[in-house]
């Protein structure tokens, strides 16, 4: 929670009205698909329909949300195992075995060992303070937000 300054890098890669703004200068606003998160993952299929129909595709019939992969937070239980691992993979392909890599990923090898080395990771919540902090931070950049997308970012204030 320290370092959440307006200046702090976190910070200001969250402001997204800043940064669209930019892509706005050199694209127009019907180049640009304003997808909110919370709405993704809230109405998975009504989003994906709405990216298939800005792409001008058609979304698949049997375009089902919940089989999609995620990816779940982890870090390392050994720093050393994850280095060695890497340290193998460089070898390989100096030494000219990269097929044995690309056979060894086909295999899922890489899969196996990243479930192996994975702890999982605990969420804190953040305090009230910080939140505040964070919602006076950001409060200016959503305002830009709604204004550039017409957009109702009422949940982020």
């Amino acid at each position: 929670e320290d370092g959440l300054e307006k200046e702090d890098v976190y910070v200001r890669t969250g402001m997204y009205g800043e940064h669209l703004e930019r892509y706005l200068e050199q694209f127009d606003k019907d180049q640009i698909l304003f997808i909110i998160f919370e709405d993704l993952i809230a109405e998975p299929k009504r989003e994906l329909g709405r990216i298939f129909e800005f792409l001008g595709l058609e979304a698949p019939i049997d375009l089902d949300p919940s089989k999609f992969h995620t990816n779940e937070s982890a870090k390392m239980r050994s720093n050393k195992l994850h280095k060695l691992a890497i340290r193998v993979s460089q070898w390989l392909i100096e030494h000219g075995l990269s097929k044995v890599l690309l056979l060894l990923r086909a295999m899922g090898a890489h899969k196996l060992l990243n479930r192996i080395n994975a702890a999982p990771v605990k969420r804190e919540s953040i305090s009230d303070a910080t939140r505040a902090s964070l919602v006076a931070a950001f409060r200016d950049d959503i305002i830009r937000l709604e204004k550039l997308f017409d957009v109702d970012l009422g949940r982020w204030k």
